[in-house]
């Protein structure tokens, strides 16, 4: 699946906020919109300054996950580092 502008709001409307770390489900992503990955980090921030984390299950694939380690993704919505080596999730701090 392609993550678009029309399928990210898809996306942040299943995590249930109302867990303490709700999830955002990215493994069946393949391409990244640019836009949509904004519309993501904007989510995922604002989320993050009310003091909410969110669990970010990686892309299985890899060219997928290639895109977000070159725009760094992790960095710019401060990931928690030592979670994103395992390649499965990322918790936000």
């Amino acid at each position: 699946m392609n993550l678009s502008l029309k399928t990210v709001g898809q996306l942040c409307a299943k995590a249930k906020l109302e867990d303490d770390l709700p999830e955002i489900d990215l493994s069946f992503i393949r391409f990244f919109h640019p836009f949509a990955l904004v519309y993501l980090g904007i989510f995922l921030r604002y989320y993050n300054t009310l003091g909410k984390r969110f669990r970010v299950k990686m892309p299985r694939n890899e060219k997928a996950q290639e895109y977000l380690m070159r725009q760094n993704f992790w960095e710019r919505f401060n990931f928690d580092p030592e979670t994103i080596p395992s390649g499965s999730l990322g918790t936000l701090r």
